[in-house]
């Protein structure tokens, strides 16, 4: 006998609204239970009940654009009703340790995570992270890199899958991907671009910019104040900062040195 799945994704009719929202704009509508997200072009999706999400899309629209904002807000808001936060981020792993990267486009995570691809790492989720308070959770076994990291990484774009038709992104599926129910996590680090001509370096989080930051990370923050989801994961933040140590990694140009490497890795290259 099948075994009954935890969540349902299905076609269907949508309502016009949900009941009792606590917020509302011409393209969504939340409550502490349910989420109307309408994409123009694309199509409307229902989350609703912690396990379901249904899905009405536009006409002649592919497949593959459908999947793609599914695991966006729809899934985002999911996981907050069922008690997960998610992470804007990619996480790796080596050894039985994980390495999560946090930060929005432009940062340098890709290029972080790369180079820890190259140093024996595996790939165990991009784009958005699924974390409780101990734990992460896998993920899009793909990286979308924009087409500059492409060409330094030494790819060919002619090559590689665009994540959407209209846009220099690209899918890059690493050898070494790691697939697994949950990982312990490590360390948090923060890339960002500097353009000054400092050496890469790195500067440890401390006190209550420890809680700033994971909450300036969170993905769907703004629904998260809207849908009773915030205290827990204020909850989880906290027992993230207690536990774990949280890094500023600092990349001039983008740019990274073995130093660096071996003060995220914790090893000796």
């Amino acid at each position: 006998m099948a075994k009954k799945p935890e969540i349902l994704i299905r076609f269907g009719h949508l309502p016009a609204e949900i009941q009792e929202p606590t917020d509302s704009t011409p393209y969504f509508q939340i409550s502490t239970s349910s989420f109307l997200l309408k994409i123009p072009g694309i199509a409307c999706y229902l989350v609703k009940n912690q396990n379901e999400i249904v899905i009405a899309p536009e006409a002649n629209v592919e497949d593959d654009e459908i999947a793609l904002f599914l695991m966006d807000m729809p899934f985002t808001v999911l996981l907050q009703l069922r008690g997960f936060i998610t992470f804007r981020g990619t996480a790796l792993t080596k050894n039985g340790q994980a390495r999560l990267l946090l930060g929005p486009a432009g940062t340098g995570k890709s290029t972080l995570a790369e180079k820890l691809l190259q140093h024996g790492y595996s790939l165990f989720s991009d784009f958005q992270v699924v974390a409780d308070g101990e734990k992460i959770y896998p993920g899009r076994n793909f990286l979308s890199l924009w087409q500059d990291i492409v060409e330094q990484a030494g790819y060919d774009s002619e090559k590689l899958e665009r994540v959407r038709k209209k846009l220099n992104l690209y899918r890059i599926y690493p050898d070494n991907v790691l697939e697994k129910q949950s990982f312990p996590l490590e360390r948090i680090f923060f890339p960002h671009q500097m353009f000054r001509p400092n050496e890469p370096t790195s500067k440890k989080i401390t006190g209550q910019d420890k809680i700033a930051f994971l909450w300036k990370n969170l993905y769907g923050k703004n629904l998260a104040a809207k849908n009773g989801f915030k205290k827990k994961a204020f909850s989880h933040f906290l027992s993230l900062v207690q536990k774990k140590e949280l890094t500023h990694i600092y990349l001039p140009h983008g740019e990274l040195n073995e130093e660096l490497i071996q003060e995220i890795t914790g090893e000796k290259l």
